[in-house]
């Protein structure tokens, strides 16, 4: 097959024609005609035939010329007989007669007159000398011909629009089964074109032929029967196009009725299989989805209502089972009351009145009625009318809603009845809901709230506060701690309030609004007021208690080392005097005497004790650094307790109440040691610092008990801290990861010019 070139818009199509077989050869026989023979075949022959010599005359004509022509042979015989014919065909013969004298080439010429179609043959005659020495003129009436040729054109032209148009492939092969005929829509699902299988055999270009039987059903096709493919996948090696085609093999005849070959009409059923593939896969999904689906569905038919498919949740709902229900109405089973219902609701399903859900009371297999949220419509299965169904129980949706009913009702007496105030806001702080106390205590009605934000009920001032614990803590966490701001009534005055407030979140889960209990806190706070200024008078009180606990305790330290100290003294003198004058004269009264002055010398040293632990004279005299060393040493020979020391000596002046303060607490933490911790070291750390000076005993004990922090007897604790307090300062208890006990005291200082010294450390090892 090869192309034919019909224009640049039209597929090229071609058929290979295979030479016609030469006609057996037959033994040559003489014969030779007569002339006279001749000569009646010449006169009777219908084309037109006659000579002309070098000048146009003519030489001899026959019978169908002169009768063309309307005259005899005779009367044309040495005339020039173009000049007989009309003017243009006249001309151009005389034309062409002069061009085959000249080239001595035959020429073809045609014309056409009053709807006839004419073709004329000038053959040049040659002399013996090689010379044109007249021409012969055959011309016939060709229009049969070319009419026959017209139509046949428009044939070949329709068939080969229809070959290449056509919605299906089409290929023709030979009895060889090599490709003759390949059109575009071949080309198009193969993806080779005509020329590269033209003359190549089907099964060497396409393999899967051998694979299905292809080549038996061809073979049948040659010996003359049609036959018809199933739906067959396909492979094309060299393109590497795959999808799926049926075929319907037809055999092909020649001019004398024997099959020449075949013609095979393919269509490309790919589309459709893949259709057909996603449709079974549809309706795989389509079952899982019906017989997974929580809610029960039905399917009957619309005409007797009979069902013809449940799912599993239908059967587990109403507890039938499939066997029960396939092929039987809902009135057979019992689900509905009778037919004249059942056919008043198949005629609203198919008015459409069913599409939106609706509630329907229905009966299980255990006679057991329930209600039901039904919804319904018509689909078509196999031509005819169905009812699909789809039920859903809410009977124990009825009953949680009733509870919920009756638990919002007691949440409506609990919400109002609250003393505490309620509040609920969207995002934006918009009041959407309130309770009677939030209302009275704001003055506002609830119609009023709801046209306000929180925001508008809550002065300047806050809003930046609260705004932060909405970021910081309502967000992030989903509440605040609890937390104190002020209200503004509807009369305008301002008074405090401590909240707590929390999140509330939509189905999504994201954040919708928040609620808040309140409560007003005006008389806490005054009372709180009141409770600060007579913990402060009794703080005061307490302060002048012990400045004169202080003031009586170094006045009778003075008492005991300047009068009983001296008195005791002067005694002993006295006594030593009289043990020298008469300890000889009389031994017994000098002994006696001796024990009265060893008597006498330990009430001194007693006395001289309490005057130091009334109040170390060093304190007052030295300072508050001597004083803690002073202390340290006494505590150290008394417990036997190490203790290390980290004293700053550049420590600011401080006042007598700075420093009897931190020594107090010193003696304090020290009792304690000595009498709870089991402790074997002690460090007592005195620093300076820009604005106050601290003190930490820290020991190795056991660590006080956690209980004994909070505990209000422990008189000996609320003692440092009220000292600190009544001083502005501070003084923190606490028990230590490693173990032991921490007491670190900062007291307040206000800023004095300090020794010019630098800054060292004293440390006292035990």
């Amino acid at each position: 097959m090869k192309k034919a070139s019909s224009g640049s818009s039209q597929r090229a199509w071609t058929r290979k024609v295979r030479p016609a077989r030469a006609p057996l050869p037959t033994a040559p026989r003489r014969f030779k005609p007569s002339l006279d023979l001749l000569l009646t075949i010449f006169n009777r022959t219908s084309e037109l035939i006659f000579i002309l010599d070098r000048e146009g005359k003519m030489l001899l004509c026959n019978d169908a010329l002169a009768t063309s022509l309307g005259c005899t042979p005779d009367i044309l015989q040495g005339k020039p007989v173009l000049d007989f014919m009309p003017g243009e065909v006249g001309m151009g013969r005389r034309a062409a007669v002069e061009r085959v004298l000249k080239s001595g080439q035959t020429e073809v010429l045609s014309d056409e007159r009053d709807g006839r179609f004419f073709e004329s043959v000038i053959t040049p005659v040659f002399d013996r000398g090689g010379l044109v020495s007249h021409v012969t003129v055959f011309a016939r009436d060709v229009t049969r011909q070319r009419q026959a040729q017209q139509a046949l054109f428009a044939s070949e032209s329709l068939n080969r629009s229809i070959i290449e148009k056509a919605s299906s492939g089409l290929v023709m092969v030979d009895r060889e089964l090599r490709v003759q005929l390949w059109n575009p829509y071949m080309e198009q699902v193969s993806g080779l074109a005509a020329d590269r299988v033209l003359g190549k055999k089907l099964p060497e270009l396409f393999p899967f032929i051998q694979e299905f039987g292809l080549v038996a059903m061809l073979q049948r096709g040659l010996a003359g029967e049609t036959a018809q493919t199933q739906d067959l996948p396909f492979l094309v090696p060299e393109t590497g196009k795959s999808g799926w085609f049926t075929a319907s093999i037809a055999p092909l005849p020649d001019a004398g009725g024997k099959v020449a070959g075949l013609i095979i009409s393919v269509l490309d059923i790919t589309q459709r299989k893949n259709a057909e593939a996603e449709l079974r896969r549809s309706e795989e999904r389509f079952a899982k989805v019906f017989h997974l689906t929580p809610v029960a569905v039905a399917i009957s038919r619309f005409e007797d209502g009979a069902m013809v498919q449940v799912n599993d949740c239908f059967l587990r709902a109403f507890g039938w089972t499939r066997e029960e229900l396939i092929g039987r109405t809902s009135v057979a089973i019992g689900m509905l009351p009778n037919q004249a219902r059942r056919q008043m609701l198949a005629q609203q399903v198919r008015r459409g009145e069913w599409r939106t859900p609706r509630e329907l009371a229905v009966t299980n297999k255990a006679r057991q009625t329930f209600c039901c949220l039904v919804a319904a419509d018509m689909i078509e299965l196999g031509g005819q009318p169905h009812i699909l169904t789809v039920l859903l129980d809410i009977t124990s949706r009825r009953q949680v809603e009733q509870a919920l009913l009756l638990s919002e009702e007691k949440y409506r007496h609990l919400h109002e009845s609250m003393r505490d105030a309620f509040a609920r806001v969207d995002m934006a702080g918009r009041i959407l809901e309130t309770n009677r106390a939030y209302q009275e205590m704001l003055g506002y009605s609830q119609e009023e709230l709801a046209q306000l934000t929180y925001q508008d009920l809550t002065p300047s001032k806050w809003r930046q506060l609260e705004t932060r614990i909405v970021e910081e803590q309502i967000l992030p966490q989903g509440h605040s701690r609890v937390y104190e701001k002020e209200y503004r009534r509807k009369d305008g005055t301002v008074f405090p309030v401590e909240l707590r407030t929390f999140l509330l979140r939509d189905a999504r889960g994201q954040p919708s609004g928040m609620w808040a209990i309140v409560r007003d806190i005006t008389e806490r706070q005054q009372a709180q007021e009141k409770l600060r200024e007579s913990q402060e008078e009794l703080r005061a009180l307490a302060a002048r208690i012990e400045s004169i606990r202080e003031e009586e305790r170094a006045r009778l330290s003075r008492v005991a080392h300047d009068h009983l100290g001296q008195n005791l003294t002067a005694l002993k003198l006295d006594l030593a005097w009289l043990a020298r004058h008469l300890g000889k004269s009389e031994p017994d009264i000098g002994q006696r005497l001796a024990a009265m002055i060893s008597l006498v010398e330990d009430n001194v040293r007693t006395v001289q004790q309490i005057s130091r632990d009334l109040r170390p004279p060093m304190l007052d005299e030295l300072g508050l650094v001597e004083a803690i060393e002073w202390q340290t040493q006494e505590f150290e020979r008394r417990s036997g307790i190490a203790c290390r020391l980290k004293l700053d000596v550049r420590l600011a002046r401080l006042g007598k109440e700075q420093s009897t303060a931190l020594f107090r607490i010193l003696q304090e933490a020290l009792t304690n040691t000595a009498r709870h911790a089991g402790a074997t070291r002690v460090q007592v750390t005195l620093r300076q610092e820009p604005d106050a000076v601290s003190l930490e005993v820290r020991d190795n004990g056991c660590g006080i008990a956690p209980k004994k922090l909070t505990d209000h007897s422990a008189l000996g604790l609320l003692g440092m801290r009220e000292r600190a307090l009544a001083l502005g300062g501070e003084v923190v208890i606490e028990r230590m990861p490693e173990g032991g006990t921490r007491v670190a005291a900062r007291l307040p200082i206000a800023k004095t010019t300090t020794p010019p010294a630098g800054r060292h450390q004293r440390e006292l090892q035990p």
